[in-house]
């Protein structure tokens, strides 16, 4: 396997430094948690091997917080939602195999089945369907080498959901096929309205993604799962999470565990203050004539277009951010999208710091496109 390093990561904010910004609008997840804060207790740990599934009381609480059919069996803690998706594809691809993978989208789902030789076949979500998917084009694209279908709900990097008809359906075909799903549900604690059901509650054939990186305002912890109720599957991806690392770090589980027992408390708070930022976000499009979006439906960013902006302008205009204003954004290029459009990360950063930062972009917008 060969890999390309993805754009997104090169220039990640914590990569060039936080302290090279003043305001970080590229982040597409809530504010970071501290350990008081979230008023975690760690005591004297022993520092030992730990369960090569994941914790038990973790496995536990993620299938309790899934739905009553999923067992703490159908769960695999990983490194972050990024290993679930690396395990998928590494331990189900070969050369001679097809996927087809939502677009635009997270690179690593299509970065690490390129890495192998897989075919990616792209299913185009565009601003013209307000990013949804078009069922009978999936049913037109699979073949007889499709090994599964990749979706991200919510989307990233727009926030916007399908209909639990269109994931009943989709299961449907799936099933109808013989392939699978995977489904990235990262964001799935960040739906405006009610979740979707986990998918792998739905069928055999449906792999969930999860991950504490997002929702909860711990990235830094890298702990993410998959739930799959096939256990064929389940053996295959935790054979190859012993290849790589055997087991997670106990104190990253632990400290996850103790997060997710205070689901109740904590997710209230949080989708308090995304809501706050989103009203903040939806007030600054409506303000601004030269910008539109797709509203997102979950998530903590959104996808923002510049209307009519040239490549040229739109390659000033970054400059200028992180210039002089010192404001980072992630710009189209990250998800291989056409430069004027952005994704806004609005929940990274607090309510008056959002405000300002939005308040800077537009001053940029101005100095680039005003008449």
């Amino acid at each position: 396997m060969k890999y390309a390093r993805m754009i997104m990561e090169a220039e990640a904010p914590n990569l060039i430094g936080y302290e090279k910004m003043d305001y970080n609008l590229a982040e597409s997840s809530v504010r970071d948690r501290s350990l008081h804060e979230l008023g975690i207790e760690l005591g004297d740990m022993k520092l030992a091997y730990g369960h090569h599934f994941g914790e038990t009381k973790l496995r536990e609480q993620i299938a309790q917080q899934s739905a009553s059919n999923i067992c703490p069996d159908d769960v695999l803690v990983t490194a972050g939602a990024a290993g679930a998706l690396f395990l998928v594809s590494s331990c189900l691809l070969e050369r001679e195999d097809q996927i087809i993978v939502g677009f635009p989208n997270y690179a690593t789902n299509f970065e690490t089945p390129l890495a192998i030789g897989t075919e990616v076949v792209f299913h185009e979500q565009s601003f013209e369907n307000n990013f949804g998917i078009d069922l009978e084009k999936l049913r037109e694209q699979i073949t007889d080498k499709t090994k599964f279908i990749s979706l991200t709900v919510p989307h990233n990097p727009t926030g916007t959901m399908i209909s639990e008809n269109e994931l009943n359906a989709l299961i449907a075909l799936v099933e109808e096929k013989g392939i699978y799903l995977l489904f990235d549900e990262t964001y799935r604690d960040l739906s405006y309205g009610p979740p979707l059901p986990v998918a792998a509650s739905l069928s055999k054939q449906a792999i969930s993604v999860g991950s504490m990186s997002k929702t909860w305002g711990v990235p830094g912890i890298r702990v993410g799962w998959l739930i799959t109720r096939n256990t064929d599957l389940i053996e295959k991806f935790v054979a190859g999470k012993e290849q790589v690392g055997i087991t997670g770090s106990i104190v990253d589980e632990e400290i996850a565990y103790q997060v997710l027992k205070q689901r109740d408390t904590l997710l209230p708070v949080i989708k308090r203050e995304v809501a706050a930022n989103l009203q903040l976000l939806d007030d600054w499009v409506t303000r601004e004539p030269i910008l539109d979006w797709v509203k997102p439906q979950g998530s903590a960013a959104a996808l923002i277009r510049v209307k009519g902006a040239s490549d040229e302008a739109m390659n000033k205009f970054y400059a200028l951010l992180k210039g002089k204003y010192r404001i980072h954004v992630a710009p189209g290029y990250w998800f291989k999208l056409p430069l004027n459009l952005m994704r806004i990360g609005f929940c990274w950063s607090t309510f008056d710091e959002t405000n300002i930062a939005l308040e800077r972009v537009s001053e940029a917008l101005a100095e680039c496109f005003g008449e």
